[in-house]
Order: C-alpha cells, then sequence, then structure tokens
C-alpha cells in the first residue's frame, strides 16, 4: 500500500505511521515523497547488491530500531558491491553529467562532499 493510500484510511489503526501527518494538516507534498523515495531506492537496488558480512546476519527484530513515529534502524554492518561494471560505468558517467549540468550550478564540487545548495 503506497504511503498515500495509508493516510486515506478513516481507521488510524489501519495507518502505517503519521511521519506526514493527519487530517487537514497531512503533508502536500506525500506523493512527492513517495515517488522520489521509489526512485532512489529502485536506483540503488538496479545498481548494488547489499548483504550481510560473511557469517553474520541482519536483525529485523523490533530491537533492531529507534524510535516510535519515525523509525529508523539501529547502527549495522553492511557489504554493497556493485551488480556490474556496466553498472559502474553507467554512474560514473552520470555521476560526470551531474558536475557539469548541475553541481555546477550551485558552486564547485571537490569530489569530497556535494555542494550546498542554498535557496
Amino acid at each position: 500500500m503506497s504511503m498515500s493510500n495509508s493516510t486515506s484510511h478513516t481507521d488510524p489503526l489501519q495507518r502505517d505511521h503519521f511521519a506526514f501527518g493527519a487530517g487537514r494538516r497531512i503533508c502536500p507534498g506525500i506523493q512527492i515523497a513517495e515517488q522520489d523515495m521509489f526512485l532512489a531506492f529502485s536506483r540503488l537496488l538496479w545498481a548494488f547488491k547489499f548483504s550481510a558480512p560473511p557469517g553474520t546476519q541482519v536483525n529485523t527484530d523490533q530491537s533492531a530500531f529507534f524510535g516510535e513515529t519515525v523509525r529508523r534502524p539501529k547502527p549495522f554492518e553492511v557489504v554493497i558491491t556493485p551488480r556490474s561494471a556496466k553498472r559502474v560505468a553507467t554512474i560514473e558517467r552520470e555521476m560526470e553529467l551531474a558536475k557539469q549540468n548541475v553541481f555546477s550550478l550551485y558552486g564547485s564540487y571537490n569530489g569530497d562532499k556535494l555542494p550546498d545548495f542554498d535557496i
């Protein structure tokens, strides 16, 4: 179920979270946030394999998370590997294009951190 569909439940016990508010005060950007998160996670899964370090298991129990309203995982180790050399080349090419066409609009990019985007 999408976040925006979850917010339309009249029974609050059917909602999976309240991070975007409720009722008249609900965030008007919920659909944009949902689409943005979908694209970000899709691209990460397209580019990389995520796995537990050899000999370990990922703890998915409730005790592995912080927070009540907005939950986040406790620190954990993960192995992130590119899915292929072709995908690495695509990422590097797109980063170069972003440096030229996007980051250059907001200042210099030194390779260590992204520029600050003052609006």
